[in-house]
């Protein structure tokens, strides 16, 4: 009896896989960056939310118009059109030369 519960035990472990979380950690402020965002689903697709979290000495830029404070620790979803398969987010330092900053994303 033993022998088969941990036996299911182990087969529910295994099907049991951690899911990837979708994280961008930005903590060098001296260029532009870009983050290609992909999705296996391609019809359904019609959102893409952001967490932005964390903190920096300026201003800085999402998409080139979606600025984010200096100073604050922020915490702050942003929802943007995602269309297709892949999409690209650009982060602009803009006038900030230090921080840190994470970006979690999820595609519904």
């Amino acid at each position: 009896m033993r022998t088969i519960i941990f036996f299911i035990l182990f087969l529910f472990a295994l099907g049991c896989e951690k899911s990837k979380q979708n994280i961008f950690v930005i903590d060098t402020f001296t260029n532009d960056t870009a983050f290609v965002i992909t999705s296996k689903r391609t019809n359904n697709n019609t959102t893409l939310t952001l967490a932005v979290t964390g903190t920096s000495n300026d201003t800085t830029l999402l998409q080139g118009r979606i600025k984010i404070p200096p100073g604050l620790s922020i915490n702050e979803s942003i929802q943007l059109d995602f269309y297709g398969e892949e999409f690209v987010l650009n982060f602009s330092p803009h006038k900030a030369t230090k921080g840190r900053i994470q970006i979690k994303y999820s595609v519904h």
